[in-house]
């Protein structure tokens, strides 16, 4: 059976009427659903319940679902979505930037959190001071979505099939610890009857009404559902709008005094992650860099235009481009006081940026700590490392841009919801099991790639049948490596007696059970032979909390930097060529190198269209760099906001664009 949606053609109106008559009279359509018919909760959200599965009473957005109609055939059930008849009363727009002005779009009005941080005591002396304002207000169109590839998305496939006790729900999405209690109470049933899976490739909307309505139609007719959503008729906006107004304060020696800044991020009509973001982008607010003092505005406003498609890092890509323009315009002023120069020199650019960088014991402008020192010294090591291209001299009709970014991007569970994950290893079956892996390939692949590193055997994913939230690569890896440690404990303790070590500098690595110095080297299997097996371990995420009213707080599990070198070729009509494009990336402990390579190659792709979609890539132009660490973190966004500012900082060496928009607009000159 396949479903298919009535969609809004009005930004905002009022609904004033639903006809299903027409479509169920059409050929092949077995049944019709509007909001009236749904059995349970009527709201979903992340974090904020307050998007509908179909809408009733007034739609906020182009392409939102009205009605979705079941039929035997794609074509039948098309054809009839557009049979249902809708009255409509069309309504005022709303305007992301009228903010608390414009009619209120919910009853608790249109700014969804704002978050003020404070910090440090402001200095006396002004200083040099460096002001910008940037926005994504040029970015990828609001009605297309784009795959992680850079190409246009293929439409979305949500597949529902009942069960026995419930329904099994399947879709190109990482599903989130919440999904399947919403789904459940959508749908008037309990947690455990509610079944998914992810198909691989990651769609970024957080709308569960697809997911929700296909598992209702096949359960209300017990036969299997198919759902596509996809362009060009969804309703999925592109990238989030994000303006971003700087006013950094420098001393005389170049390093940091304060920065003033305001964040807004239009999220569409309903809250999505807005919340979330918010939070993110108050810890990276300034960069990877030591302020003293921070005065930022950060907040989160709904619109009528379709809910955005937030990619991993795609918001805190955006901030870290304003950013670090501000640390190429403070580098030029610094560089060139009477003035900003043509030819830029990325030494003094990347100079500033070396001085700034935030220390082991210095914070975050949230007041939270790194707990490491600043891996950026070490990505930068690896850039080096890269042979630049031959630039030769085109004339003056062309020029070369070379320019570096730095970004850094939060990990893990935010503002206290971070939870507990479990996780069972046996050496003698192979297997490992964790329930909150299960379901995401990805994960069960993080999973496997531990206790193999460990083992040094062919190891396999064992479904438990009770999928649990909480997980991410960095949970997950570190449940497994507990449960790794909990397994060969007895060993580690009776060969540590022997040779008198303690066995905490004892580990199970390559199959082999090592001292820290070498000197102890046993086969594994020899070592755990007559031990008990499996074993089962629990890891507790680190304690996060909400940011209080000064935008203090630990808000995040740890962090991830990224560092990106490119080099554009320009010409002077404006085309622009990435003829090399360098990215080192922290991505913490590499779990499984295909897949950690696969997400920061996708944060690539996100910086590239962010900053410069227009862009003729040469082959073999982005090389990737992993900096592996002790502990997983995990690479999604990475990379996006360090790729988009090296592009940026390069078409502003070649072009002398100083661009305070993405995408970068094209400059041209005379050659004359």
């Amino acid at each position: 059976m396949h479903a298919a949606l009535t969609r809004s053609p009005h930004a905002h109106a009022a609904v004033l009427g639903v006809d299903t008559a027409a479509a169920l009279r059409s050929t092949g359509v077995v049944d019709v659903l509007v909001a009236a018919d749904l059995p349970g909760q009527f709201w979903t959200g992340p974090v904020r319940a307050d998007r509908p599965v179909l809408a009733a009473g007034v739609v906020r957005h182009v392409g939102e679902p009205v009605a979705a109609v079941l039929a035997t055939d794609p074509a039948s059930a098309t054809r009839a979505a557009y049979a249902v008849g809708v009255a409509y009363r069309p309504l005022p727009e709303v305007s992301w930037f009228r903010g608390e002005e414009a009619d209120p779009l919910h009853p608790d009005g249109n700014v969804v959190r704002t978050v003020h941080v404070r910090r440090g005591e402001w200095p006396k002396a002004a200083g040099t001071v460096v002001e910008g304002s940037y926005n994504t207000h040029g970015w990828v169109p609001r009605q297309e979505r784009f795959g992680t590839d850079g190409a246009p998305a293929v439409p979305a496939l949500i597949e529902a099939e009942p069960t026995d006790t419930g329904v099994r729900i399947a879709a190109p999405r990482r599903w989130h610890p919440e999904d399947r209690d919403q789904i459940a109470q959508c749908l008037n049933l309990i947690p455990r009857q509610v079944e998914l899976r992810s198909t691989g490739s990651r769609d970024h909307s957080t709308d569960l009404g697809g997911p929700v309505l296909a598992a209702l139609f096949a359960r209300r007719h017990h036969r299997p559902v198919s759902l596509v959503v996809g362009p060009p008729t969804h309703g999925q906006g592109g990238g989030p709008f994000v303006v971003a107004r700087y006013r950094h304060h420098v001393r005389p020696d170049g390093t940091l005094a304060a920065v003033s800044g305001e964040i807004e991020i239009e999220i569409g009509p309903y809250a999505g992650i807005g919340e979330s973001l918010v939070a993110e982008l108050c810890a990276v607010g300034v960069g990877p860099y030591r302020v003293p003092a921070v005065d930022l505005r950060v907040r989160a406003l709904r619109s009528t235009t379709p809910p955005p498609l937030i990619e991993p890092g795609a918001a805190a890509a955006a901030v870290t481009f304003a950013v670090e323009a501000q640390l190429d315009r403070l580098a030029d002023l610094l560089s060139y006081p009477q003035g900003r120069e043509a030819a830029r020199f990325v030494a003094d650019r990347r100079a500033v940026r070396e001085r700034n960088l935030l220390g082991l014991d210095e914070p975050f402008p949230t007041g939270q700590m790194p707990l490491e020192a600043s891996p950026l010294p070490a990505l930068l090591e690896l850039l080096d490392a890269a042979p630049l291209p031959s630039m030769p001299d085109g004339g003056r009709d062309h020029a070369w841009g070379v320019g570096t970014g730095f970004g850094v991007v939060p990990f893990g569970t935010a503002e206290g919801f971070a939870l507990p994950v479990t996780a069972t290893v046996s050496h003698r079956a192979g297997t490992v099991s964790c329930p909150a892996a299960e379901g995401d390939e990805s994960l069960e692949a993080a999973a496997v790639a531990v206790a193999t590193r460990a083992f040094d055997v062919p190891m396999r994913f064992a479904a438990t049948g009770e999928p649990a939230p909480g997980g991410s690569a960095a949970t997950v890896g570190r449940a497994v490596t507990a449960a790794v440690e909990a397994l060969t404990a007895p060993a580690r303790e009776r060969l540590g007696s022997q040779v008198g070590l303690s066995p905490a500098l004892l580990r199970a690595a390559a199959g082999r059970l090592r001292s820290f110095d070498g000197v102890v080297d046993v086969p594994l299997a020899e070592a755990l032979a007559g031990d008990p097996d499996p074993a089962e371990a629990t890891y507790v995420p680190p304690d996060t909390e909400v940011l209080d009213g000064d935008g203090q707080g630990d808000a995040f599990a740890g962090f991830a930097y990224a560092a990106a070198r490119a080099v554009l070729s320009l010409t002077a009509r404006g085309e622009v060529e990435i003829v090399q494009l360098d990215v080192a990336a922290d991505c913490g402990q590499v779990l499984d190198d295909v897949r950690a390579r696969a997400a920061v190659d996708a944060s690539v792709s996100t910086g590239v269209r962010l900053a410069l979609p227009e862009a003729t890539v040469r082959p073999d132009a982005v090389r990737l760099h992993l900096l592996d660490g002790p502990v997983p973190k995990g690479a999604a966004g990475v990379a996006a906001g360090a790729v988009a500012a090296a592009l940026r900082s390069a078409h502003d060496a070649g072009a002398g664009g100083d661009a305070e928009v993405l995408p970068i607009p094209g400059v041209s000159w005379s050659s004359s």
